[in-house]
């Protein structure tokens, strides 16, 4: 017969394998979540690089809009028609397609193929125009630490860093931007920085505002008569209320 110490120790030998066994499956998950989203994001990224076929570029000639649509985001839209951009910061691994969907919840836990992804997706606020952008577009991603999607937004608060890579590239379906960065600070959410829509002198007052509370001076000047760009992230802190936020300006390149 088992003695009772014995079977104590056999109880707590069983719980400790079980607690390992736990454990280890929950490292390989979170290890093969970062494994997935660099794969996924290899291969959207090939595709955005391809050359443009006879085929897309007949697509591409084809639908009627009354802006020319720009052939990388077309063919981008194959894979998945909520791909609305691509947004793209050289020397970093921010170099992303931007979706959209009817909401902001989407593509928190989707990535651009519309499968599940613990990484999820850059989004654009579902209530800005991507083919019209307005005073204020906003985009979310995950803040993940390996640098990739959001990852990196936190070193804007380190002012040489931002002077050293003040200009992200986007693109929609109908024009290419350079985004100025001018502001990047942390917040939490009780501070409402996701408005897309001003009357009156609202805009000049939350100009104003970022402008305080970042933690970076980078020399862009910005006024009541630009159009600026939000990136969002959350922060690496448990504390679900954190936010880190990358404000620019938005500029139109010529075609």
């Amino acid at each position: 017969m088992i003695g009772g110490n014995d079977m104590k120790r056999q109880v707590l030998l069983y719980g400790s394998m079980v607690v390992f066994a736990v454990s280890l499956y929950s490292i390989g998950s979170y290890l093969y979540g970062y494994f997935e989203n660099a794969r996924d994001l290899a291969d959207i990224q090939d595709v955005y690089a391809a050359p443009v076929t006879s085929e897309e570029a007949e697509q591409v000639a084809q639908t009627e809009t009354e802006k020319p649509l720009r052939e990388n985001i077309t063919k981008l839209q194959n894979v998945n028609d909520d791909i609305v951009g691509w947004l793209e910061l050289d020397g970093t691994k921010l170099n992303n397609p931007v979706l959209q969907a009817e909401d902001n919840d989407y593509y928190l836990d989707h990535n651009y193929k519309g499968g599940y992804s613990r990484a999820g997706s850059i989004f654009m606020d579902f209530r800005n125009d991507p083919a019209n952008l307005g005073k204020h577009t906003i985009m979310y991603g995950h803040v993940m630490r390996d640098n990739s999607m959001f990852g990196m937004l936190s070193k804007y608060a380190d002012e040489e860093f931002a002077k050293e890579n003040r200009v992200i590239r986007f693109e929609t379906m109908y024009d290419e931007y350079e985004l100025h960065v001018f502001a990047a600070y942390e917040t939490t959410t009780r501070f409402y920085y996701l408005d897309t829509e001003f009357e009156g002198k609202a805009f000049g007052e939350f100009i104003q505002e970022i402008k305080s509370r970042s933690r970076i001076d980078t020399g862009v000047d910005i006024s009541v008569h630009d159009q600026i760009v939000t990136l969002s992230t959350c922060t690496t802190t448990d504390d679900d209320d954190e936010r880190f936020v990358v404000h620019a300006k938005l500029i139109q390149k010529q075609r």
